[in-house]
């Protein structure tokens, strides 16, 4: 698990590079405001991702692909790496956690505190679009190849001592709903 209290990271991209330089700037600032929280934000997904492009997440990539084209493609040749996946709505309710307890500062890790394959994740896809299971597994991209993470996993002890104990979405559960209620009809895709 990826720990909140280690701040010793190498991030692989520049979103991850930005966000880590305000994370260390912010614990440098001897002035705070009476209430300071930063969130390291796991592998998000749910409605409204279509402007995000490459950054959408697997779930949303995987998809547009099995719409698309009848098939799912997963790097490598099993389907086993791993993300620690957490619907937007557990993400909302952390929010509304710090805003309820001002009490709280530092940098927390949000994620649902649980790993999911891709296999898996391809599986629950085609499930609740109703169609039939079709993973093909691909050669991973050069560009990719020294910067993949191949399994994330939040450690949510540091958000739990503040006293969250709100039950995060399963991953069958956030997937059926964000399939469902939205992709399925085009709402807020």
């Amino acid at each position: 698990g990826f720990s909140d209290h280690n701040m010793d990271l190498a991030p692989l991209n520049k979103y991850g590079y930005s966000k880590h330089l305000f994370d260390i700037w912010q614990l440098n600032q001897l002035e705070k405001p009476m209430q300071c929280v930063g969130l390291k934000l796991f592998n998000v997904y749910g409605p409204n991702e279509y402007h995000k492009d490459q950054m959408g997440s697997v779930i949303y990539k995987f998809y547009i692909q099995a719409e698309s084209n009848g098939y799912i493609d997963i790097y490598g040749t099993n389907g086993m790496q791993s993300r620690d996946f957490v619907y937007i709505k557990d993400v909302t309710s952390v929010v509304w956690h710090f805003i309820q307890h001002p009490e709280y500062n530092g940098i927390f890790n949000v994620g649902s505190g649980q790993q999911t394959d891709f296999n898996t994740i391809a599986r629950l896809i085609f499930t609740y679009s109703r169609k039939p299971i079709q993973i093909r597994y691909v050669q991973m991209p050069a560009d990719l190849k020294d910067v993949y993470q191949w399994h994330t996993l939040a450690n949510l002890s540091k958000l739990q001592k503040t006293g969250y104990s709100t039950q995060f979405y399963s991953i069958d559960k956030g997937i059926r709903e964000y399939v469902e209620d939205y992709l399925i009809n085009h709402k807020y895709l």
